[in-house]
């Protein structure tokens, strides 16, 4: 029997036809599945996190918020505030983490510290923590340990959270070049990673490692005059700011200041080391020669060949020769990075290079030094991010629309070029007074331990930024100079 020579022919076309329609039928309705879902609003409806991210409220919104996305792996964590509350961006200003917490540091090395109801822990990157908030006082991990506190006493965690000393010391520093100065009781010394003694507890100030040496404070004694007597009768006591120099990492003093007639000395840094001498400072080389003899009210280290000094009240800036490259004409200065240096004028804070022409005009009630190009600025309790171009990278009311959350499906939508409309929105928690930080801003951090308060009063240049005033020191804690 003969068959038609078209009907296998047109058979195998219908078949494949019927196959390429429903293929597209397919297609189609995943499509329109997928676009249904993006662009339909949902309705108004609570959303409980865990405990770490609080209660938020979804809903929709005609405004821009930022988007809220997954943490990538090398992205930077950066802490904003809205309506009194914490939580982190990264560089492309996605919200990573929301706000929640009471406070959060920037992140280093993928962790940062937060505080909930007055303890801290360590935050990862997508807001899950990484080391519960069970800690009075915590430090920033530094090459691998982070201090942390309780009751007064204090130790070192690893980064699996582990405690490698125990609460034995009294005070203790970031470890710098694998040692730190710690305190016990009222001496002090330095310790390695195997948390065991380098030098004896025998000083009564230390400062940490810099270039190979590290700054230090033994008891000493001086001659006072006995006013009721005669000028030639003396008698020896113990000095209040004792015999200052220089120790090596093996311990052993590679200058002492026997005259006992320098009150301070800084760190090296640049090859130059600040010292005071009767209220004035001057710098040391590292053959402890004297490079500048004492001559400043006050002066900061050099930083990338530049110091920060103070004359007749005022700040202004000099070279390695000495010689004055921005005048004295600042009420504070601070140290000089590869952006620029952060002073104050008339009360406010801005920036110069160093030429000591503005980058940006002082004009911010509080400002932080520039870190991957974005400075903490301030006016009034509103704070925001600066880039270096002067180009605001964030500041709170772009978080009060609320939240975008695309954590989910990111990968589709990417693929689509979907827009942000439907998308599920997430507002602010309510406002509240803001908390004061715990802690300082990083750029006031102090590479010092005292057995007492250390003399004088507080530095003008260290003085809190508004709304993030640290609490009064307990006893024990850690000293800041």
């Amino acid at each position: 029997m003969r068959f038609p020579a078209t009907k296998p022919t047109e058979s195998v076309f219908k078949f494949a036809a019927n196959a390429y329609a429903k293929r597209i039928i397919i297609r189609t309705l995943v499509l329109v599945t997928v676009l249904f879902i993006c662009f339909t609003p949902s309705e108004i409806q609570p959303q409980t996190f865990p405990a770490t991210r609080g209660a938020i409220i979804f809903e929709n919104d005609s405004g821009r918020p930022l988007r809220f996305a997954n943490a990538g792996r090398n992205d930077e964590l950066l802490p904003f505030e809205v309506n009194g509350y914490w939580g982190l961006l990264n560089q492309n200003r996605n919200v990573l983490v929301l706000p929640v917490f009471d406070w959060i540091d920037v992140g280093i090395e993928g962790l940062a510290r937060a505080t909930v109801d007055g303890k801290t822990g360590f935050l990862l990157g997508n807001g899950d923590w990484r080391f519960d908030p069970i800690y009075a006082y915590a430090d920033r991990f530094e090459e691998g340990f982070a201090v942390v506190g309780e009751k007064g006493r204090f130790g070192y965690i690893d980064r699996a959270g582990k405690n490698r000393s125990g609460f034995r010391f009294d005070a203790a520093l970031r470890f710098k070049d694998n040692v730190a100065g710690v305190r016990i009781g009222d001496r002090c010394g330095f310790i390695n990673t195997n948390f065991d003694a380098v030098t004896e507890f025998r000083f009564t100030a230390v400062r940490s490692f810099h270039e190979g040496f590290a700054a230090v404070r033994t008891p000493g004694a001086q001659n006072t005059i006995d006013e009721e007597q005669n000028e030639d009768v003396r008698e020896s006591t113990e000095s209040t700011s004792g015999v200052w120099g220089f120790i090596n990492r093996t311990g052993r003093f590679a200058f002492r200041d026997e005259t006992g007639q320098i009150q301070a000395l800084g760190d090296f840094n640049d090859g130059l080391a600040k010292f005071q001498v009767d209220g004035r400072w001057g710098y040391l080389d590292r053959a402890f020669r004297v490079a500048l003899p004492p001559t400043y009210e006050d002066a900061r280290d050099f930083t990338q060949g530049s110091a920060a000094v103070k004359q007749n009240g005022r700040w202004g800036y000099i070279n390695r020769s000495f010689n004055v490259t921005v005048p004295f004409q600042y009420e504070s200065a601070d140290d000089f990075d590869d952006t620029g240096a952060m002073i104050t004028l008339k009360g406010k804070r801005g920036f110069i290079d160093r030429t000591g022409r503005v980058i940006i005009a002082p004009q911010f009630d509080w400002a932080e030094p520039f870190r991957l190009n974005l400075s903490r600025v301030s006016v009034g309790d509103s704070f925001a991010y600066l880039r270096t171009s002067g180009f605001v990278f964030y500041e709170p009311n772009d978080a009060k629309a609320g939240f975008i959350d695309v954590t989910t499906g990111e990968r589709i939508r990417r693929r689509f070029r979907l827009s942000d409309r439907g998308n599920r929105l997430l507002l602010p928690l309510p406002p509240r007074p803001l908390i004061p930080a715990p802690y300082p801003p990083e750029f006031q951090y102090d590479e010092g331990l005292w057995s007492e308060t250390p003399p004088g009063p507080p530095s003008e240049q260290e003085t809190p930024a508004p709304g993030n005033r640290p609490p009064k020191k307990e006893p024990g804690s850690v000293d800041r100079v």
